[in-house]
């Protein structure tokens, strides 16, 4: 797996002016993953804190 070029802007980064959490979710799945800080689980959404 390659690791995207930083100038190649993934579907999570581009703006929308209605962004509903759905279309959110949905260009967050087409995006490449992110690279995850390890032990830092207090930035994920949904997680009860």
């Amino acid at each position: 797996m390659t690791t995207p070029d930083p100038e190649t802007p993934q579907p999570r980064d581009i703006a929308l002016e209605q962004e509903s959490p759905e279309m959110a979710a949905s260009l967050e799945a087409q995006s490449a993953p992110r690279e995850a800080p390890q032990g830092d689980e207090g930035d994920v959404e949904g997680h009860p804190s």
